[in-house]
C-alpha cells in the first residue's frame, strides 16, 4: 500500500487512498485485491519563507525548479519528491554565497479551507557567511602544496563558494589523473571560525599508486577496425595513465564521425599498479552526422573523493 501511495504522491495525488485485502482464491491459492481511490491533484496556493535575511524570500523561491505558487507558465502542481529536490537547490544557492552551514527545510503544511490547496512553509537557517581562510595540504608527495591550492581557484579572503570549491577539488584531482594517480582521494575538512566569518580548510590527500596501462580493449566496434581506433589514441600499452591524453583521444575519435557514444571502464591488470583500459563504442548509423562531443565518462576514471 505504501509504495503505491508514494507513486501517487510523487505525481501530485498526495491524498490518494490505497487499500489492500487478501482473499481466498480457492484450491489453496490467495489473491490480493487493491482498491485505489484517487484524490484530486494537489495544487500549491502559497509558499511562505521564514528565516531568510541575507537573501530575499522571492530569491529563495526563485531557486525552486518545480514547486511554485505563481508566475506565468509555471505549474502549481505539487510533487513531493520534486519539492524535496527544490529545497536542496535553495540550500545549494546559499552555500554558493558563502553560507556553508545554511539549512533550508520544510515547515508545517496547511491547506486552504475551500480549495484544499497546499500552503507550504519553508524554514531557513542562514548561519554566518564565510570567507576562505588558511588552506593546509597534507599527504601530498607527487604534487606540491602550491599546485594543489592553485587548482582550487580561490584565494584567502574570497567568499567561499561551495560549487567553485568543489570544482577546484575536481581540478586538483585532474592534476593527479594526468600523472597516473587514478585512485587519488582528496578529502576536505572545514574548520569554522564563525565569529570571524572565516573557514580554514585542511585537504587530506591519499595519492594511491601510479597506474600504467597493461592493455587497451575495444568493445562494440563491429564495423570500425581496431587499427583505425588505435591510430587516434594518444595512450598505448605500457604508458602511464594520463586523463588529459585520454580526453584528447576521445575528441579525436568523435571527430571521425564514426561513433554516437564512447564510454570507458577499467579493470585491474595482471600486476599491481597496472590497469586494463576498456573503451566501449556505440557506432553511428551510416549517413548520420553530428557535431560536438562530451566525454564525462572519462572523468569517472579518476576517482577522487570529497
Amino acid at each position: 500500500e505504501r509504495k503505491i501511495r508514494v507513486i501517487y504522491a510523487d505525481d501530485g495525488y498526495a491524498n490518494t487512498r490505497v487499500e489492500a485485502a487478501l482473499e481466498d482464491a480457492g484450491s489453496g491459492d490467495a489473491r490480493i485485491r487493491i482498491k485505489v481511490t484517487e484524490s484530486p491533484r494537489i495544487k500549491v496556493s502559497k509558499i511562505n519563507v521564514t528565516g531568510a535575511k541575507a537573501v530575499s524570500a522571492d530569491k529563495v523561491k526563485g531557486q525552486f525548479k518545480d514547486t511554485h505558487d505563481g508566475g506565468l507558465l509555471k505549474s502549481k502542481d505539487f510533487h513531493e519528491d520534486k519539492f524535496k529536490e527544490d529545497l536542496k537547490l535553495a540550500q545549494a544557492y546559499y552555500q554558493d554565497q558563502g553560507y556553508l552551514e545554511a539549512k533550508v527545510a520544510e515547515g508545517p503544511r496547511t491547506h486552504e479551507g475551500k480549495t484544499g490547496a497546499l500552503i507550504l512553509e519553508v524554514v531557513v537557517h542562514e548561519g554566518p557567511r564565510y570567507k576562505l581562510g588558511k588552506v593546509q595540504v597534507q599527504g601530498n608527495v607527487m604534487a606540491g602544496d602550491d599546485e594543489v591550492t592553485k587548482a582550487l581557484g580561490l584565494k584567502e579572503g574570497d567568499i567561499l563558494n561551495k560549487s567553485r570549491f568543489d570544482q577546484g577539488l575536481y581540478r586538483a584531482g585532474e592534476i593527479y589523473g594526468e600523472k597516473g594517480y587514478i585512485e587519488v582521494s582528496i578529502v576536505p575538512e572545514f574548520r569554522y571560525r564563525p565569529e570571524e566569518g572565516v573557514a580554514d580548510v585542511d585537504l587530506d590527500i591519499s595519492e594511491g599508486d601510479r597506474a600504467s596501462i597493461e592493455q587497451v580493449v575495444f568493445q562494440g566496434n563491429y564495423v570500425t577496425r581496431d587499427f583505425v581506433i588505435r591510430r587516434e589514441l594518444l595512450l598505448k600499452e605500457g604508458d602511464t595513465f594520463d586523463v588529459s591524453r585520454l580526453r584528447k583521444s576521445v575528441q579525436n575519435l568523435y571527430n571521425l564521425q564514426y561513433f554516437d557514444r564512447i564510454d570507458y571502464d577499467r579493470a585491474p591488470g595482471g600486476k599491481e599498479g597496472q590497469i586494463i583500459l576498456i573503451l566501449k563504442f556505440q557506432e553511428r548509423k551510416t549517413g548520420s552526422i553530428s557535431f560536438g562531443a562530451g566525454y564525462s565518462s572519462v572523468d569517472k576514471l579518476v576517482g577522487f573523493a570529497k
